[in-house]
């Protein structure tokens, strides 16, 4: 079930869920139906000749054949007018079409289409989900694609965090870098700081960040020579490469998860060189849809006084340890990453959750005392149809040195939020917020590209920190049968999940 799952496209995620995709297409007359043209606003094309255009601060319109809107005139101070025949134009960035239209013209013609998302996923359940926010887009000179979602649980101030993240589909145009920014479910986004790391490497090495920050360089990574579940079943198909293919639960009819067992116990062997005191654990994975929504989940059985509980938790009150620890313990949104040492089992790292659409990677170091002989052993328990695993690797080696170029944002377009300066909102961590809300607004991020010395290569690291709000307006009551064994029961709210997973 998990291949099926997890090979599928966002397109209902996306069409039906109040998310905002975009997508691009190659623009001919006959590919957009007339009818279909009052709902598609323009934000940017490029032209024949290779020239990128951007309508900064009000989409553009397809009128007839020819693409109309304004953009920022010579002075940079103003706004002109401007009009683009179909026939100069080679691509178009579209927002997306109302649902329906959008999804039966999508289906009928998918050759025409590139979906931002870049897969497309089949999301059972998601109803039930909370997806983490915002939403960032990379541009490559033909189209932005989603490359990250930070933030993963940060429900409040008090779980702000920053997260680092390798940007894959972004690509130096005309000098410079662009991301786009966009709340895209019904919350608010809340940025304190958002830069970029330009790290200059010599080929053949790969940059990954760690948790903190800290650049590590992966120059011979190992995957694992056996992978098994609690009941002996093989999961090097799943995790052994960085493919996109993720393991979540076993193929259909062979569920290891029981009513007595909502935690799976994955066990990962690595080979070893005997005097190793140290290895760079690569993790390529994060939540599964049903997983990112475990915490609005939860809060649903406070029923009409959520609001007040999720307000306690903003405001770092009882309800907030409370939360944050259970979650941890119960290995809801961060794993132990277990070694197994001359003492037994012992936790030498914490992985944290992440996004479904986008699962980030990132190097975890741990230590190897006590570790003997030549394997090395990793354990995971995650709760059942919480996670997913696409890769996981080790690397012996010792960290290179890197050449590393802070980016700080150069420029910002589309903002209208609070009237602030939203470049001066993202330049430090200082807890003031550029804050996107509602549902559909965005920002235009220009960084500058330094020179890239001869014989090097790139990697783009994004490190931006903030916290959103989730929407609580149940009026039941609350369900504290439910809450109180969950309070009083260890492992109970791991077994409710499971039963619900399944319920549902």
């Amino acid at each position: 079930m998990a291949r099926k799952l997890v090979a599928l496209a966002t397109l209902i995620f996306f069409t039906f869920f109040s998310c905002r995709s975009y997508i691009t297409r190659v623009v001919k007359t006959e590919d957009i139906p007339p009818d279909e043209r009052a709902y598609i606003k323009v934000l940017g094309v490029v032209t024949t000749e290779g020239k990128w255009i951007e309508f900064e601060f009000e989409p553009g319109s397809i009128i007839v054949n020819t693409i109309k809107g304004e953009v920022v005139d010579e002075s940079g101070k103003g706004l002109k007018r401007i009009s683009i025949p179909l026939s100069e134009v080679k691509r178009v960035w579209l927002k997306k079409f109302s649902p329906l239209k959008f999804l039966w013209s999508n289906l009928l013609v998918p050759a025409s289409v590139v979906f931002v998302s870049g897969v497309i996923i089949l999301v059972i359940g998601f109803a039930f989900s909370d997806p983490f926010c915002p939403f960032i887009y990379s541009f490559d000179g033909n189209a932005y694609t989603l490359d990250a979602e930070p933030f993963p649980g940060a429900i409040g101030p008090g779980f702000q965090k920053t997260e680092w993240t390798v940007l894959r589909h972004l690509s130096e145009v005309n000098r410079q870098y662009r991301l786009l920014v966009v709340n895209e479910v019904d919350k608010a986004d809340y940025l304190d700081h958002l830069q970029l790391l330009a790290v200059d490497h010599p080929p053949q090495v790969r940059v990954i960040p760690g948790l903190s920050g800290a650049l590590h360089t992966i120059t011979q990574p190992v995957a694992p020579v056996r992978a098994y579940d609690r009941e002996g079943r093989d999961l090097l198909p799943y995790v052994s490469k960085d493919d996109g293919l993720s393991w979540q639960l076993a193929e259909e009819g062979s569920s290891p998860v029981t009513a007595g067992e909502p935690k799976m116990e994955l066990v990962f062997t690595f080979p070893k060189p005997p005097d190793a005191a140290g290895a760079k654990v690569i993790f390529k994975g994060g939540n599964t849809f049903w997983g990112a929504g475990i915490i609005k989940r939860y809060l649903d059985l406070y029923g009409k006084q959520g609001p007040a509980v999720l307000a306690e938790i903003k405001n770092q009150g009882p309800a907030f340890t409370k939360i944050k620890n259970m979650f941890s313990n119960e290995e809801f949104l961060s794993l132990q990453l277990q070694v197994n040492t001359a003492a037994g089992w012992e936790t030498r790292g914490i992985i944290a959750g992440g996004s479904p659409l986008v699962p980030g990677t990132h190097v975890y170091p741990v230590d190897l005392e006590g570790v003997v002989g030549d394997t090395l052993e990793i354990k995971l328990t995650p709760p059942a149809a919480s996670w997913m695993i696409d890769y996981i690797a080790v690397d012996y080696s010792l960290d290179l040195p890197v050449k590393v170029t802070g980016l700080p944002v150069l420029k910002t377009t589309g903002y209208k939020g609070n009237g602030k300066n939203a470049k001066e909102l993202l330049g430090e961590k200082d807890n003031h917020y550029l804050k996107l809300s509602p549902m559909g607004t965005s920002i235009h991020l220009i960084f500058n590209s330094p020179p890239l010395d001869p014989g090097m290569e790139r990697t783009i690291i994004l490190g931006t920190g903030g916290y959103y709000d989730i929407q609580l307006e149940s009026n039941d009551e609350p369900q504290y049968e439910i809450l109180n064994r969950i309070y009083f029961e260890p492992e109970f709210m791991l077994q409710y999940e499971l039963n619900e997973y399944f319920r549902r």
